[in-house]
């Protein structure tokens, strides 16, 4: 119990420090300017901006009690070190963290020259994938508004500022102190957080599989998941999905170690309680499988006995309180400047009515199924049969303790978002469940692995091999099927350029944007060279544009421009059509005579 109160102290105390430091010099001035920041939460609709509600004096309140918890924490944190059993809780903490460093290099040290080699090749061919994926890939419209709307405009609007759930905070955060680094390389700042976290999130938990489990289990649930089209995609995008994962697979084993290793807890509680609130404020999500864990670990305390059953269960209830109580710290800006409402009422998990849930939930299994898993109907089938026969595995006698808990924390991940899905109605986002591809390849891995043991010489072995070998050929070609969609992508954005430097190099005037997508990125464009184009996004019947922006094949109707009859073809690519007035002759990408 020492262990968990003395780090909801810490992490009460860093946390605080830094939305000090964050606020501490940003007066309200700077709060009202994000009355300002447009965001595009629909990009048909144009940019849209967030009236905030808070005023003066609810900003310095706030401002106050963020210094009021610095000060108690301050104060709490001292009190505690200051006490022997708490300085001795620290120095066995850092004792653990030094033995499990320890362990994973003796982990290591344990392969064969073989198993390196193909560890090694392993990992090289997956950063290189997701290095292609990023380089060739242009920014997707999420990434370009995450970084216009948060990360551009500083860590006051990446904290405070919530109009949609498109800010993950954290990985926000990361992003802006690589903008510090690299000012102006867009991609670069967006993405290369997320490639190496995700780099490091593989080697981890792929030395963690090899240590809790086996390094045949590790290699095939690290490369299965490792080469489906999500895990690379969101390997290489500016995104906190990723993030989220690699939080996710920290707590997972930490939990692990709570229930199947007699040493190292006080560094498992730390690393439990630390991955779920930077999970959490990553992705607001996380709570799912937080829940998830929570479950698993009040289970394990239940069928513990006596005094044991009173102590454990007593410590997850006061890592559940510090896990809460730091989250609630961590979004109060939000809760002060955009409203707790913009957080907590967030459309992408929003209840819907039972008819609605029933009558697009078909639609949202085939669709979901496909974008985690690969073809729709293998997956579901697959999905079935690992939920509904895990338990039956757990059910059996003799089971080991350790594979016991891993495959129960396992099978949690990947039910409980599903359970909660149906008691709420809600649909939650493909990508916001990219970690149940993760545990939903390790079940199978495990199932795997007990054939090739049990069987290690007859056919089911060499079936299960053969299988393992044909997914990882078919997730390939899936990857090499995606390479034109890439160039296109990439291609698509260089002609947007071209067309936002045309329209920069004539006389100004009022620009009309038909075509959604180039009004996304003309903004972008004006916003990094400070040179905005002044966009309308709405034509209402007499107003007066300059330019006209029209997605290609989609020409103007007379009745709708009657007031702006001197409009011709003045720029054409193939995306799209911009039109202009005929009195002001330029040269243009493709001669209109």
């Amino acid at each position: 119990m020492r262990i968990v109160l003395l780090v909801a102290a810490l992490g009460v105390l860093g946390t605080s420090a830094l939305l000090v430091l964050i606020y501490g010099t940003a007066g309200y001035a700077e709060i009202a300017a994000l009355r300002q920041v447009a965001y595009f939460e629909f990009h048909v609709d144009g940019p849209v901006y967030l009236a905030l509600g808070v005023t003066p004096a609810a900003y310095a309140q706030f401002r106050l009690g963020l210094l009021l918890v610095l000060g108690g924490s301050l104060a709490g944190t001292a009190y505690l070190l200051g006490r022997r059993a708490f300085r001795l809780e620290g120095r066995r903490l850092i004792r653990e963290l030094r033995g499990a460093v320890l362990a994973l290099r003796r982990t290591v040290a344990a392969r064969s020259r073989a198993e390196l080699g193909l560890a090694g090749g392993l990992l090289l061919a997956l950063g290189g994938v997701q290095l292609a994926w990023l380089g060739i890939d242009s920014l997707s419209p999420d990434e370009l508004v995450s970084y216009d709307a948060f990360v551009h405009q500083g860590p006051v609007a990446i904290t405070g500022y919530y109009p949609i759930p498109n800010n993950h905070m954290l990985y926000n955060l990361l992003c802006w102190g690589l903008k510090l680094a690299l000012p102006g390389q867009v991609q670069a700042i967006m993405r290369l957080p997320s490639f190496l976290i995700s780099t490091l999130g593989t080697v981890l938990s792929y030395a963690l599989l090899t240590y809790f489990r086996s390094f045949r289990v590790a290699t095939v649930v690290t490369a299965s998941f490792g080469f489906s089209e999500i895990a690379v995609g969101y390997a290489a995008a500016g995104r906190g999905y990723f993030l989220q994962l690699v939080c996710l697979q920290f707590a997972f084993f930490a939990v692990l170690t709570l229930l199947t290793r007699p040493r190292g807890r006080r560094l498992a509680w730390t690393v439990f309680i630390g991955s779920c609130n930077a999970g959490l404020y990553a992705v607001p999500t996380f709570a799912v499988p937080a829940l998830a864990l929570g479950l698993v670990l009040l289970g394990a305390g239940a069928t513990f006995t006596g005094r044991r059953r009173a102590y454990f269960l007593g410590q997850v209830l006061a890592t559940g309180l510090a896990i809460g109580g730091l989250a609630a710290l961590l979004y109060w800006p939000v809760g002060s400047i955009s409203g707790w409402p913009r957080l907590l009422g967030n459309r992408y998990v929003a209840s819907q009515s039972l008819a609605d849930f029933l009558l697009f939930g078909k639609n949202y299994l085939y669709d979901t199924a496909g974008l985690l898993y690969g073809q729709p109907r293998a997956a579901l089938v697959l999905w079935g049969a690992v939920v509904l026969g895990a338990p039956v595995v757990l059910a059996r006698p003799g089971q080991l303790a350790a594979t016991r808990w891993l495959v129960a924390a396992s099978w949690a991940l990947v039910a409980v978002p599903a359970a909660v899905m149906v008691m709420k109605r809600v649909f939650i986002p493909a990508r916001a469940l990219l970690y149940t591809t993760y545990f939903l390849y390790l079940l199978v891995a495990l199932a795997i692995d007990y054939v090739w043991q049990r069987w290690p010489r007859k056919w089911p072995a060499r079936a299960a091999a053969g299988a393992v070998a044909a997914v990882l050929v078919l997730k390939l070609l899936a990857l090499g099927a995606q390479l034109p969609v890439l160039w296109q992508s990439r291609a698509r954005a260089a002609t947007a350029v071209q067309a936002y430097q045309w329209l920069q190099r004539r006389p100004a005037g009022p620009v009309f944007i038909g075509a959604p997508y180039y009004g996304l990125l003309f903004y972008h464009f004006g916003l990094l060279d400070n040179r905005p184009l002044p966009m309308r996004y709405r034509h209402r019947p007499g107003e007066y544009f300059r330019y006209v922006v029209m997605p290609q094949g989609q020409p103007l109707q007379p009745s709708e421009w009657a007031l702006n009859p001197a409009l011709r073809v003045r720029y054409q690519d193939e995306l799209v059509t911009i039109y202009g007035n005929a009195t002001h002759k330029t040269a243009t990408r493709k001669a209109i005579p």
